[in-house]
């Protein structure tokens, strides 16, 4: 669906004078402004200009009630001389068509284009500087701000304060334009159906051309029946008067009622330190853990917790914002996200509960060799089969490596310790670029998650296990199995009639992104290859694991 403008010679003459002219802003309540914008209820939305000046309208807006900004430019429209300027509606003006126009103010010819969203709700959001300068040059910089959500009809649903806008990722904030953020609420609320709670996070999905990876993937995860997953919601998103793309709105990866709902060691923690500056603390290290020197812990120091496994090399680099964290004895690195600031105790007995584990996991019986426990004892087994199949059947680029999430319960509630919900999937489902070691879009093979140079061995042990392996089998079959019959039947379809207009935004905004960063093709293109990616993946996997 890439769009391509035509463009004759005499065309060409003028093209460096509308790079100047696109590039002319004005200042308005301290904020730079295009030329041209339009003002959609509250909202006021620039054009983003470029080879063409695109006015990208979200879902819901009316276009005879979109008026041109004060501060506009006049305009002519060239095949039938309509008059525009300041104030005026757009009504009368063709949506998705280029539009030959000339610049009253010195003569100037350009294209202008009106596309708009369908389906979707809007995210509109202003930074207290005005512009993403800060933001963008260091993902730890924070600024404040506001935000206000629209349903896909236009109606407002929320009008809050933001506490902290900033960006977040490592390789998506390093190296894409298009960026992921993260939105901490200054008042807890339930956005677009999702967990209640003040932290959000917008991910860009700018390796994805099609935007649905990350969501067929939770999509899998609710129908395997992963405790506590859930989806994400797309939504269009503005950002100091500027479309921004497509985004897939998500709640925080976190602990808490309705999230990953077992037992708040975080909060425990707060109560007992009184929410203290836990940074000030004097920090516990040796050579394999990080920790606080606190004075006192909880009655029961054995969950819940939140951990991440990080390769070892990122986890040396941004060892100085870790909080906690620890190193096994096969080499496996554990962030501890929750809590973040864990006494000495806590993390000696995380390390030294996971050291077991992993010893049952990787010895040859299954067996930790001194305690005689079986690694079914440390690892709740039907937790790590379900996740396993979603990494697997997607052949995510990253599982088993980086953004992969562990959840240990207390002993009150098991005590053991749990495979948590997915959390990045854009480089999956025969998505891969050309620098990638291993290219995810060989429909076939079995990876057991460890044809990355930094993978974890734990899965290829696991997956050597008789009743793991059994079990792998039937979840497949019985569940797994049925739902990429589906997927294939009809939820593509869905996917591509539900995001086509906002798709078509995106594309237009971020294509050179997207061709730099992806495995790009044209939008119809892309569901034809996604599709006969899973149907060739279904047909080797029921061969592979059929009964």
């Amino acid at each position: 669906m890439r769009h391509i403008v035509r463009i004759g010679t005499a065309v060409l003459a003028v093209l460096a004078i509308l790079f100047f002219l696109h590039k002319e802003y004005r200042e308005e309540g301290g904020k730079r402004q295009a030329f041209l914008s339009v003002q959609v209820g509250d909202e006021v939305i620039q054009a983003w200009e470029n080879e063409v000046c695109y006015f990208f309208l979200p879902s819901g807006a009316v276009l005879s009630e979109v008026r041109l900004t004060a501060y506009s430019a006049a305009f002519l429209v060239s095949e039938t001389g309509q008059d525009f300027r300041g104030g005026d509606s757009l009504e009368g003006l063709p949506v998705g068509e280029e539009i030959s126009c000339v610049k009253k103010e010195g003569n100037l010819p350009f294209e202008l284009m009106i596309l708009q969203s369908e389906n979707l709700p809007s995210l509109f959001l202003d930074t207290s500087s005005g512009s993403l300068e800060k933001i963008h040059a260091d993902k730890e910089h924070e600024e404040k701000g506001a935000f206000r959500l629209w349903d896909e009809e236009g109606n407002v649903l929320f009008s809050l304060g933001v506490t902290s806008f900033s960006g977040r990722g490592n390789t998506t904030f390093a190296g894409y334009e298009k960026k992921p953020y993260s939105l901490e609420l200054k008042e807890e609320a339930s956005l677009l159906g999702l967990p209640a709670g003040t932290e959000y996070v917008l991910f860009a999905n700018a390796s994805d051309p099609l935007l649905i990876r990350n969501d067929l993937s939770r999509r899998m995860e609710e129908v395997l029946g992963v405790e506590f997953a859930h989806r994400g919601r797309f939504v269009d998103l503005y950002i100091n008067e500027i479309y921004q793309g497509n985004y897939y709105l998500v709640d925080r990866m976190e602990i808490g009622e309705n999230k990953i709902n077992i037992l708040n060691m975080e909060g425990m923690m707060d109560l007992l330190y009184q929410q203290s500056n836990y940074e000030a603390i004097e920090v516990y290290e040796t050579d394999t853990l990080k920790a606080r020197l606190l004075s006192h812990n909880p009655n029961d120091i054995t969950g819940g917790y939140l951990l991440e496994r990080e390769y070892g090399d990122r986890y040396e680099h941004e060892y100085d914002i870790i909080g906690s964290g620890f190193i096994t004895e096969g080499k496996e690195h554990f962030v501890i996200k929750s809590p973040r600031y864990c006494s000495k105790e806590q993390v000696e007995y995380l390390q030294d509960y996971v050291n077991q584990a992993e010893a049952a996991i990787m010895a040859e019986n299954g067996l930790h060799p001194e305690t005689g426990k079986s690694y079914q004892e440390y690892l709740d087994v039907n937790s790590f089969v379900r996740r396993y199949l979603v990494e697997e059947i997607s052949k995510n680029y990253d599982a088993g490596v980086t953004s992969t999430f562990f959840y240990k319960k207390s002993e009150a509630e098991g005590g053991k310790l749990y495979f948590a919900p997915g959390w990045d999937y854009d480089m999956s489902w025969g998505n891969g670029v050309e620098w990638m070691e291993y290219h995810s879009n060989d429909p076939e093979g079995i990876t057991e998650l460890a044809f990355h140079e930094y993978a974890s061995h734990w899965h290829t042990a696991l997956c050597s296990r008789e009743e793991f392996s059994k079990l792998i089998k039937e979840i497949y079959e019985k569940e797994a199995s049925l739902f990429l019959e589906e997927v294939l039947g009809s939820i593509l379809d869905e996917y591509k009639e539900l995001l086509t207009p906002s798709a078509l935004m995106d594309h237009l905004r971020w294509q050179e992104e997207l061709v730099k960063n992806s495995n790009y093709v044209e939008w119809e293109e892309g569901f034809i290859q996604l599709k006969e990616f899973i149907r060739m993946r279904k047909v080797y996997l029921d061969e592979a694991w059929g009964s």
